[in-house]
């Protein structure tokens, strides 16, 4: 099998060390080109101008790029995308639509049970919305 191109949503931070754990160790991704990809969401009355947001792109695509470096000492390949929507799960399936992917890694957080009852996760929507296939790792707490 050759390398696959595989979409990682990440709403914040985290280690690449436990990343790299997570990509390596328990899905057994080695060898496979990562797309770090972070949503920044806009309130439904502001404007979507990319200038609105230049701060808040600058520090997603640092924190981005930190991961990318520690998966790449790590031998995983990674580029980042930064992307400015109304709602996160319609900004990830968009960009499922646009681009090559033949995975997508959702890192899931435990809900509460009335959390759980209002609202459908960003990974539920997700993975019925698309023909790519959606793989979910369950991470904590929320």
């Amino acid at each position: 099998m050759g390398k696959r191109r595989i979409l990682l949503p990440l709403a914040r931070p985290i280690d690449p060390q436990e990343l790299k754990g997570l990509v390596i160790g328990k899905l057994w991704l080695e060898g496979d080109e990562f797309v770090l990809f972070h949503v920044i969401e806009s309130p439904a009355a502001s404007s979507l101008s990319l200038d609105q947001f230049k701060n808040q792109i600058v520090e997603a695509e640092s924190w981005l790029g930190e991961i990318a470096e520690g998966l790449s000492r790590g031998g995983i390949k990674a580029e980042v995308k930064v992307a400015i929507a109304r709602d996160a799960a319609d900004a990830i399936i968009e960009e499922l639509s646009e681009s090559d992917y033949d995975l997508v890694v959702m890192l899931k957080r435990k809900k509460g049970l009335l959390k759980r009852l209002i609202s459908r996760g960003v990974s539920e929507r997700v993975a019925s919305s698309v023909s790519v296939p959606v793989m979910t790792l369950l991470m904590g707490e929320e």
